[in-house]
This record gives C-alpha cells, sequence and structure tokens, in this order.
C-alpha cells in the first residue's frame, strides 16, 4: 500500500491546528500538529514531511525565521505560508525563501486543499524528473561501455583479417566462404573497380541479386542502386598506400540506418589490389541514440519549465494579490479601475502561458477510444468557418466517408488539427484557400489526413527544424504548436510529413494507424528487443 502524504501544521492556535487536521485527515492525509516553533523545527527535523502549513506570527522564532531554516535542511518540503494579516513584504520574503504558497485568513478549506495538492504535484514533478536524469545517466554509461567494446572488436577483428591477408594466408576460396558466412554485408572490388564477391546479407540489405553487380564496374556501368559514398570511398582509397577506415551513414529504405565500412587490400609490396565493404545494420542503434537524445532534451525542457514557472508565479501571485487589494480599496478613485483590471487579466493570462508550457513538458495521459475522424474534423470546421470566412479564408473538404474508425484520443487529435488549421490561416494575411482530405489506405491498415494551404510557404532551411520545442519565426510565437503535434502523433504511433514551397504553401500529411493499440504493442516489443541486443 502506497504510504499517504504527511502533512505537519505549526500554528499557537489550537483551533486552527483542529480544523485544519480534522479536514486534511477526511481527506486521506497523515496529519501532525504543533503549537510554538521550537517544537515544529524538532518535528520537521526528525521525519520528513511532504508539506508544511506555517503561520508567520508565532511565539519565539517567527514563521519566516523558521521556513529558511526548514528549506535549509529540507528543500524538497513545499510549505504554505499563513497569516491573520496580508502584507506584501511578508508575501515577497516568503517567496524568497521558498515557499510554495501565501494564505490570508479566514482561509478556505476548498481552497487550501487545492493549494496542497498543487504543493503534491510540484513535489513529484521534481521526484519524477531525478529519477529520469538518474536513469538517463545510467544508460549513457551502458551506451559508452557498449561503444567502446564494439569498437575494440571492430578494430581488433579487421587488423586480424588485414595481417592474415598481408601474411597471403587467404586463397579466393577461403575468403570467399568467410565473407559469405558474415553477419555484415560484405562486398569484394578489385582495384579496377569491378565487384568480385557480394555475399546474401548483403543482397538482404539491398533488396538486390548479386548477380546484378558481380563482373560490373562501380566506376563505370550503370548500377541498380545508388552507391556514390561508395564510389567516393573507393576513389580516395585508390592513391592511398595504407590501411584506413572510413564509415558513412546510407538509408536505401526510410526506416533503415546502414553504417559502410572500407578497408583496402594490400599486396606484398604495399600497394593497394582492391577494396573490402562491410555494411551493418545500426537502425536500432541509432534509434536508441535519438530516443536519449529526445529524452534529454525533454527532461531540460520539463526542468526548465519547472524552474521558470516557480520563478515567475512568484512575483505573478504578488502582483495579482496587491492589484484585487487596489481594485477592493482605492481602484474606484481617479478612473484607475478599468487600468487594474488590465493588469489583473494579463497576470491570468501570463498564469495560462505557465500552464500551457508546464502542460507540455509533462502531457497529460491520453484516452484511447474509437472516433470518426471525418466528425472529429467536421466538427473543428464548425467552430472556425465564421472566422475563416471573415479572413477571406476558403475551406475544401474531400472526406472518405468510408474511413473506418480509428483507436485514437479524440481531443489531442482534435488540438492536433486545430494548430495546423491555424498555421494555415496565419500563413494567408490575405486570404487563400485550406484543402482538408481524408483517405482510407486498406494495404497497410491506415488512415491519411492531408491538411494544405496556399499560403507564404516555409523556407526550405526551416523544415527540419519545425517540431523541434521553442523553434519559431512568428514574432509574438513561442515555438510549441507543432512540437505539441509531432509529440500527439508519436504517442499515436502515427507519422506526420511537411512539404512546402515558399510563396506555394503548405502540406502536411499525417499517417495515423486504425488499431493504435495493435502497433503500441509492436513498437514495445521492438524496443525490448533492442534493449536486449
Amino acid at each position: 500500500m502506497r504510504k499517504p502524504p504527511k502533512i505537519l501544521i505549526i500554528d499557537d492556535d489550537p483551533s486552527i491546528c483542529r480544523m485544519f487536521k480534522r479536514f486534511l485527515t477526511a481527506k486521506g492525509y497523515e496529519l501532525a500538529t504543533s503549537g510554538d516553533s521550537e517544537e515544529g523545527l524538532f518535528l520537521s527535523r526528525s521525519e520528513f514531511f511532504n508539506v508544511i502549513i506555517l503561520d508567520i506570527c508565532l511565539p519565539g522564532m517567527d514563521g519566516l525565521a523558521l521556513l529558511s531554516k526548514i528549506k535549509s535542511f529540507s528543500p524538497h518540503t513545499e510549505v504554505i505560508m499563513i497569516t491573520g494579516h496580508w502584507n506584501i513584504d511578508t508575501a515577497v520574503q516568503s517567496f524568497k525563501f521558498g515557499a510554495h504558497g501565501y494564505l490570508t485568513k479566514p482561509i478556505e478549506l476548498d481552497h487550501l486543499l487545492q493549494i496542497v495538492k498543487k504543493g503534491l504535484e510540484k513535489q513529484a514533478l521534481e521526484l519524477e524528473k531525478r529519477h529520469l536524469i538518474a536513469e538517463i545517466n545510467f544508460k549513457n554509461i551502458l551506451l559508452e561501455k557498449q561503444r567502446d567494446l564494439l569498437e575494440c572488436k571492430v578494430i581488433e577483428n579487421d587488423q586480424r583479417i588485414f595481417r592474415l591477408i598481408k601474411q597471403g594466408l587467404f586463397t579466393k576460396k577461403l575468403l570467399e566462404i568467410m565473407i559469405e558466412s558474415l553477419p555484415l554485408g560484405a562486398m569484394v572490388i578489385d582495384k579496377e573497380g569491378r565487384f568480385l564477391i557480394c555475399n546474401k546479407v548483403q543482397e538482404m540489405f539491398y533488396g538486390l541479386s548479386r548477380d546484378s553487380l558481380l563482373g560490373k564496374n562501380l566506376f563505370q556501368d550503370n548500377l541498380p542502386v545508388d552507391l556514390k559514398p561508395w564510389q567516393e570511398m573507393a576513389k580516395d582509397f585508390l592513391s592511398s598506400r595504407f590501411y584506413k577506415i572510413k564509415v558513412v551513414d546510407q538509408r536505401p529504405e526510410k526506416d533503415k540506418i546502414l553504417s559502410i565500412t572500407l578497408f583496402s587490400l594490400i599486396d606484398g609490396k604495399g600497394d593497394s589490389t582492391g577494396f573490402i565493404f562491410l555494411t551493418a545494420d545500426i537502425t536500432n542503434e541509432k534509434k536508441i541514440e535519438e530516443q536519449i537524445i529526445q529524452s534529454e532534451k525533454m527532461t531540460a525542457i520539463g526542468q526548465l519549465a519547472a524552474n521558470l514557472a516557480h520563478q515567475i508565479r512568484n512575483p505573478l501571485a504578488i502582483i495579482g494579490s496587491a492589484t484585487q487589494c487596489c481594485l477592493e480599496k482605492e481602484g474606484t478613485k481617479n478612473g484607475l479601475k478599468k487600468y487594474f483590471k488590465v493588469i489583473y487579466r494579463n497576470v491570468q493570462n501570463a498564469n495560462k502561458i505557465i500552464s500551457d508550457l508546464l502542460d507540455f513538458a509533462k502531457p497529460k495521459p491520453l484516452e484511447f477510444k474509437k472516433n470518426d475522424v471525418n466528425q472529429i474534423l467536421i466538427e473543428l470546421y464548425r467552430l472556425l468557418k465564421m472566422d475563416f470566412s471573415k479572413n477571406r479564408i476558403r475551406v475544401l473538404r474531400r472526406f472518405d466517408r468510408y474511413l473506418p474508425q480509428i483507436h485514437c484520443d479524440k481531443e489531442s487529435l482534435k488540438q492536433v488539427f486545430f494548430n495546423l488549421l491555424m498555421n494555415s490561416k496565419q500563413a494567408m494575411p490575405k486570404g487563400g484557400t485550406i484543402s482538408i482530405i481524408t483517405r482510407h489506405k486498406s494495404r497497410d491498415q491506415t488512415a491519411e489526413i492531408i491538411i494544405k494551404d496556399t499560403g507564404k510557404g516555409i523556407p526550405k532551411e526551416h523544415i527540419p527544424n519545425i517540431f523541434n520545442p521553442y523553434f519559431t519565426t512568428k514574432e509574438k510565437g513561442i515555438g510549441l504548436g507543432l512540437s505539441v503535434v509531432n509529440s500527439i502523433i508519436s504517442e499515436h504511433c502515427g507519422k506526420i510529413i511537411p512539404k512546402s514551397h515558399e510563396g506555394k504553401g503548405t502540406k502536411m500529411t499525417i499517417t495515423l494507424p486504425l488499431n493504435h493499440t495493435k502497433f503500441q504493442d509492436v513498437r514495445r516489443e521492438n524496443e525490448q528487443n533492442s534493449r536486449c541486443r
């Protein structure tokens, strides 16, 4: 059983201690109380409390001094300051010393409960962040060790083969047998560029028959696959008298990454007589590396979001409280009330931005159910129809009426489509056309949703970065819209592919599996297999 969070109340008013204790105990928390600062300090040192509710006016040591001491030895404890007399100086000091909240008596119990819950959520987020950082550091250490071992093995094997070749211990037949039995793709080419040997693994990597290559010239003949990296590497080696290794990445398919290693065959005089190309599938290693990099990015973003929220919300709370006080007492004088309302409204807007940032850093869990994508798009179109019409934007809809329902989270998909449609609208300030198309791809059991516009388009150099957090070309944008879109599509095991031409418009193609659960199970299995390797 999970232990309930512990809360300590330090207040010299016994009636407040009893009331808070009775209320919070009924909500499932474990409570302790203290009537003075010395006992409260002793209790907070004796065991860890998740939350401490601390009165500012206490006999002996005051609440602010006690807050400072508690934070010095228990920085992860969330402290909520309470007082009978609101004062802006004590509020500033409280937040400066690390208080989570500042409440004025009489305190509504439901409001107190909300502040306690938010403090516990913040505490849980910090704990999760520390665990993620520790896990990433551990995985990085493992990957570095695995990489070092692999590098040592590759160098050792290559040196052994090189020594055997130099000693003349390989006959052509023995070389063919060895190359055929390699777990890597392998091809032997003579110094004129003719293909001499090609093993089965190499055939499988490129989906071609070895007969289509053997006897042909790497530099002169038209070949069935693009081998430009091979040609460049081989040309570099023709003039070389030294044993070298060079690795490049090549992607014959969108979902496969191959590493090509080349070393030259040296005769007894030290001259190059040919080349051996070794090809390895490093797709899983690259994916794991990308996942770790993405995880590190998200951890950094989460840490940044939490720190920003903490640092910004403290002065916002003070500004908001001071503005409310002015509205109640002096807001009607000299026509200042409307200006105070503007200040207060913008404080709320700033809080909304902070909440969006925290939602991005720690997204809410999705609820997957069977939904009609066409219907989601129709509902969204009805909401935006008037706005598009005012901005002289025409919307063309071409929906596949035989498109099956898909397993998805309706609200998050609506957010994806809304963000893409708003981006299209902003790209057409003088009006234009947006096309929304849905298709059922029965062959691979997926749904395809296309949103394209006739706007100003995206510069070619910006395309690789548009899904990165905080990348934006808009003056007032914060660069999270397309990052959220990409994250949601990934959670649905789908893909989003952008195509754009400056001055002609942008096309976003989303591909989603009809049965998300099935694809998610396959993805988990692949991830587990990658870890086992």
